[in-house]
């Protein structure tokens, strides 16, 4: 199932008076980070009245629940229903495609988490969003969508401290797989100036050497050399996330 996008079909419904009150009340325990008790609130009342699921601040609601709650798939089912009803002037409209996003990506559904980023780009330069593009793009092999949203990412993080290293590291691949190698290189030299780890120091390397830069190239080698003999020694970890490397790379 794709994610719903918003329709011609918005509509907020009226609620009676003991609805309002029930709704308040919810939002006001989710305030106060009582989840359960404001999602339980929130599914009693679609349960008394069924049209609810047609209210985007409903769904909404729900969807926030489920997301603190670490209930991805029930989060990823409301940021649906309630992206499908919002209008392009929802308050939360931001928080509910990142949340669609992050939801669709952390269950495998590549795809629709893109989706989302291509029918919203104008929430993909947010860096939370801009990281989960750059990785679900990688995941589908769009290359040149991994790079675009990389270039968001870097370019709001002014003072050079990447909290989400492993999405340089996409762009390098990215780069160097659209044959952008300028690129690649660049954004080498930001990433070695937070971290050194085995796989950048070698794409720097061969960047360096294909540019001519032997000397730069001779060092990075070294460097590489001596982090992989490290890591073979157990004196180093690999670290959790790394460009799968294998495929042969071009350049």
């Amino acid at each position: 199932q794709s994610l719903g996008v918003a329709s011609s079909e918005r509509h907020r419904l009226e609620f009676t008076p003991a609805e309002k009150e029930q709704k308040e009340r919810a939002k006001e325990l989710y305030r106060h980070a009582r989840y359960k008790e404001a999602l339980s609130i929130g599914l009693g009342m679609m349960k008394a009245n069924p049209n609810l699921i047609n209210d985007y601040s409903m769904t909404g609601l729900l969807m926030y629940c489920y997301h603190k709650l670490s209930d991805t798939e029930n989060a990823l089912k409301y940021a649906r229903l309630s992206l499908k009803m919002s209008p392009p002037a929802c308050t939360h409209l931001e928080g509910k495609v990142h949340i669609a996003t992050e939801c669709a990506y952390k269950l495998g559904l590549y795809e629709e988490a893109m989706e989302m980023t291509r029918k919203y780009p104008e929430f993909k330069t947010g860096w939370r969003t801009s990281c989960l593009a750059v990785r679900a793009a990688y995941k589908i092999g769009s290359y040149k969508e991994a790079l675009e949203a990389a270039q968001f990412y870097i370019s709001i993080n002014t003072i050079g401290d990447f909290g989400d290293l492993y999405v340089l590291e996409i762009a390098i691949y990215s780069a160097v797989k659209t044959k952008q190698y300028e690129m690649a290189f660049r954004i080498c030299k930001m990433y070695l100036k937070q971290k050194r780890t085995l796989f950048v120091l070698q794409m720097a390397t061969a960047l360096a050497g294909k540019f001519g830069n032997s000397e730069a190239a001779r060092g990075y080698k070294t460097e590489a050399e001596n982090l992989e003999r490290q890591i073979d020694s157990g004196k180093m970890g690999v670290g959790e996330e790394m460009v799968d490397d294998e495929e042969e790379i071009d350049m």
